[in-house]
């Protein structure tokens, strides 16, 4: 494959403007090597060609071309694990949700909206909002900082007598 030029880098496009499998800009304060990004959307076991151009405050450019194949691997997310998530320690205006994944470190988010509201699509549950953007009626997201632990939260802030559904997405960190 041909190397996309640098105004291609930085317009996020790949040569001659075709669509890369993966693009972004990412901003960096006073970093320290090496720098870590996480990129999202790419095959497991597929080679991938990786080209960054590094700009500083003063608009300076520096083109760096990996120009040898990078074998970058996806990591599955992680997966609840014995019944969790699970509600527990039910009250009139709260209930605990417990959870545990079989992988850390990781991020588990919840949304808890009632139940008569659409079911809102996993970024807006990574964001904390119900669907369309909507507040929810609790939001929160817990680190999960080792495979296989349990961690416990609590939503509060309910009304007594109402249907609620809870909404999880689990993420690597």
């Amino acid at each position: 494959d041909p190397a996309p030029t640098v105004a291609e880098v930085e317009a996020g496009t790949g040569p001659g403007g075709a669509a890369p499998d993966a693009a972004g800009a990412f901003a960096f304060a006073a970093a320290v090597p090496p720098l870590r990004l996480q990129v999202g959307g790419l095959s497991e076991n597929v080679t991938y060609s990786v080209y960054v151009v590094v700009k500083d405050f003063h608009s300076n450019r520096n083109v760096t071309r990996h120009v040898d194949p990078l074998e970058m691997r996806t990591v599955p997310a992680p997966k609840a694990i014995g019944g969790s998530p699970e509600v527990l320690d039910v009250r009139m205006t709260s209930f605990g949700v417990r959870a545990a994944l079989d992988k850390g470190p990781a991020v588990a988010f919840f949304v808890v909206d009632v139940a008569s509201a659409p079911m809102p699509s996993v970024a807006e549950v990574r964001a904390g909002t119900g669907a369309g953007g909507a507040t929810p009626t609790f939001a929160w997201n817990v680190s999960v900082p080792v495979p296989f632990e349990n961690v416990t939260t609590t939503a509060t802030g309910l009304v007594p007598l109402t249907p609620y559904r809870l909404y999880a997405v689990f993420l690597n960190v």
